[in-house]
């Protein structure tokens, strides 16, 4: 194979550019795969590290919560790990307060007791009306 490429150039300063030029190529290349590799490894800790899923312990935490109450969760323990490193932002503070409202707005509708009452459409309440059972 390397017989084929010397005689592909003329003089030997080609076959030296040409082959620094690779080379110049390669170790680039090289350098770029391993900051890549190096930025998938970060992320993918990123991911084990928020992933509920990936964690089975947080998982039990969640069990009987909704979508909603899980994100202001998460979202108020990322701003108390914040918090303990330093002040907290004007706009984190807000975010905290919503959070905190949203979750106690949430629990308060729970406790609420349940009418034993069913809602029904019209034609129910007519039919019921009419024959006295629905």
């Amino acid at each position: 194979m390397f017989e084929k490429m010397v005689e592909q150039f003329k003089e030997y300063s080609e076959l030296k550019d040409y082959a620094e030029s690779q080379y110049k190529t390669i170790f680039k290349q090289s350098q770029e795969i391993t900051k890549l590799q190096e930025e998938v490894n970060k992320l993918n800790n990123l991911i084990k590290q928020s992933n509920i899923d990936a964690n089975p312990d947080l998982l039990k935490d969640f069990k009987d919560l909704t979508d909603q109450e899980i994100i202001c969760k998460k979202q108020l323990e990322t701003l108390r790990s914040k918090a303990l490193e330093g002040e907290l932002t004007l706009e984190e503070t807000k975010k905290a307060e919503i959070y905190t409202k949203l979750l106690l707005s949430i629990d308060s509708s729970r406790k609420q007791p349940k009418s034993p009452f069913k809602m029904l459409t019209e034609q129910e309440l007519i039919n019921l009306a009419e024959n006295g059972t629905d």
